[in-house]
């Protein structure tokens, strides 16, 4: 590999700083932020037509005493995500949102699920929280209350990789990955450790589950194991003849 040395004059640079207070620190509103769909940059998170919204309130902030959401088609915004955005924020009596909810969590006033079912398309989706006093959060932003989301159906499911001694390193998205053969002596310790993620289309790995010699993975009485939530597994089967990878068992809904 060629070398090039490179000579840089030094450039003195003057910098000032301005005190910034902490977002909570500016806003006396109680803050929230979605926890489902993850956010994915810029990118679109992906939801079925049927699907949970969840948030929670935001770390340091006071909980709220109601919650609303609202949900916009992005194809009624000339399918544009800055145009959607700006009107949930210009637009606080618009039609789409929610009547005010409690808050009260764990279990109330911390999730929407989207029945009836969402047409298969773009949408901008938004959460805001005010106290008792009537202070309302109008502050939107991707990293915290607002997510794009892409409804449609799913062909694959999370990452997959798997790890082990005897095999190469296997990554797989989808329920269609070929079988990995295993041909080892009698009483051999194998073992093998996976992850997964589902950050790429928003959404956590919520169980994993493995077998050996697994007839018909679509059966779910064919799995010796049923889901578990560690992050990671490591098994240790005695012997093995055949070993099986499918990223249908990792489904994150």
């Amino acid at each position: 590999m060629n070398r090039k040395t490179a000579t840089m004059s030094a450039v003195l640079v003057t910098a000032v700083f301005v005190y910034s207070p902490p977002l909570i620190a500016q806003n006396p509103a109680p803050l929230v932020e979605i926890t489902i769909p993850l956010q994915v940059g810029l990118n679109p998170a992906h939801r079925p037509p049927v699907a949970t919204y969840e948030w929670q309130t935001l770390s340091g902030s006071a909980d709220p005493a109601e919650v609303r959401w609202i949900i916009v088609p992005l194809v009624e915004h000339n399918n544009d995500w800055y145009e959607a955005e700006q009107y949930v924020r210009d637009n606080a009596d618009a039609p789409e949102w929610s009547p005010w909810q409690p808050y009260s969590p764990p279990g109330t006033g911390t999730s929407w699920t989207s029945e009836p079912a969402l047409d298969y398309g773009l949408y901008v989706f938004a959460v805001q929280g005010r106290d008792g006093a009537g202070n309302v959060d109008a502050e939107f932003t991707l990293d915290r209350n607002l997510r794009r989301v892409v409804v449609g159906r799913r062909t694959t499911g999370p990452l997959l990789k798997v790890t082990g001694a005897f095999i190469d390193d296997i990554y797989t998205s989808v329920t269609s990955t070929p079988v990995t053969e295993v041909e080892l002596e009698g009483g051999t310790p194998v073992s093998f450790c996976w992850e997964a993620t589902g950050e790429d289309y928003g959404l956590p790995v919520t169980g994993y589950r493995y077998g050996w010699d697994v007839t018909d993975p679509g059966d779910d009485d064919a799995w010796p194991m049923p889901f578990g939530h560690a992050a990671i597994n490591n098994i240790s089967p005695s012997s093995i003849t055949a070993f099986f990878v499918n990223s249908s068992a990792l489904w994150a809904m």
